[in-house]
């Protein structure tokens, strides 16, 4: 449809009855010529008229085009209705003005359509983006699908993923989707609220959070920091400093190596390397070094020798006859 149609011939042809001021006016508060939209304040001041003046203008002038609109943009405004009848009624107005490989095409299309009277825009909002909707009540459809899928999502925040596929091969669930503030997907592809940290993460600590869980294994503040700057989770440079600042405040994660953390909810532990171990041996009971190495490795990133070194305290452990260790007093 955006190859065959030629949004500037239409404008050409919808204005050619007006008068120079009226078409000044229009391209000014539309903005189809590029640029900002002005405010009719704004415009009459240019002019040394007043800003009730100018809606005169304005609105003699679209009067005007709404009968020539509907024969000279009929085709496009048919092809416009056909791409949203393709989704559910609704069009995130980003999505229809890629159909248009134009300069300037979404002042293009937004006065053609206003000036034709349909479809319908609604103007983005906290919750909403720009989009188009054939009439209300599809647009109520789409408003109540995304309040039913808020809920969902706020019940089932874990199994958003899951949802989300649910609706994958729906075009009409997407597009009401796509639609929303308030719903979206985070820098690896996960879906949910955006009000939750790990779909929308906000502080240095959420994003550290994100990536980490992301990436299972511990790692070094440093690294945390490169990889939160090459994600672009952050607007400015981030400072691993202040990662390592933040990451020490936060329960959620664990240093397990010097200068390394890990999250407790993959089951890294806190404390030092004969805590680790006296609290094994309270867990488990006696065990070979091997074994005590093998365990410790799981909640820390230690070399073998550190855990090994730590084993050999006699006011902590003793080896027993069978050449297992046991535990003298907690750590």
């Amino acid at each position: 449809m955006g190859k065959t149609i030629n949004l500037d011939f239409i404008i050409k042809e919808l204005n050619s009855g007006l008068s120079p001021r009226q078409q000044k006016v229009l391209e000014q508060r539309f903005a189809f010529k590029g640029g900002e939209e002005k405010t009719l304040a704004a415009i009459g001041a240019k002019y040394g008229i007043t800003r009730e003046r100018v809606r005169q203008i304005e609105a003699a002038a679209l009067k005007t085009l709404k009968a020539r609109a509907a024969i000279m943009a009929k085709d496009f405004v048919s092809g416009v209705k056909d791409c949203l009848a393709e989704t559910g009624g609704v069009m995130r107005n980003d999505l229809l003005v890629q159909k248009f490989p134009y300069p300037n095409a979404a002042s293009k299309i937004f006065f053609i359509l206003s000036v034709y009277g349909e479809p319908y825009f609604y103007r983005s909002d906290i919750e909403w983006h720009n989009f188009w909707y054939a009439d209300s009540a599809v647009k109520e459809k789409a408003f109540d699908f995304i309040k039913n899928l808020e809920e969902r999502l706020g019940s089932h925040a874990e199994q958003g993923q899951a949802i989300y596929s649910d609706f994958q091969k729906d075009k009409a669930a997407a597009s009401y989707i796509s639609l929303s503030k308030k719903i979206g997907h985070n820098i690896y592809g996960d879906f949910g609220l955006r009000s939750r940290p790990e779909i929308n993460p906000r502080t240095i600590r959420d994003k550290s959070y994100l990536v980490l869980k992301k990436h299972r294994e511990p790692l070094h503040f440093r690294e945390l920091a490169e990889k939160i700057a090459k994600l672009k989770l952050n607007s400015r440079k981030v400072n691993a400093q202040t990662v390592h600042n933040e990451l020490i405040k936060d329960a959620r994660f664990v240093l397990v190596g010097r200068g390394i953390y890990g999250l407790g909810e993959y089951g890294f532990q806190p404390g030092t390397a004969r805590e680790a171990i006296a609290r094994l041996m309270k867990n488990n009971g006696p065990l070979y070094s091997h074994e005590v190495v093998s365990l410790v490795k799981k909640e820390k990133i230690l070399k073998d020798n550190t855990i090994l070194l730590n084993l050999q305290n006699k006011r902590y452990f003793r080896r027993m006859p069978d050449g297992k260790y046991s535990l003298i007093r907690e750590a």
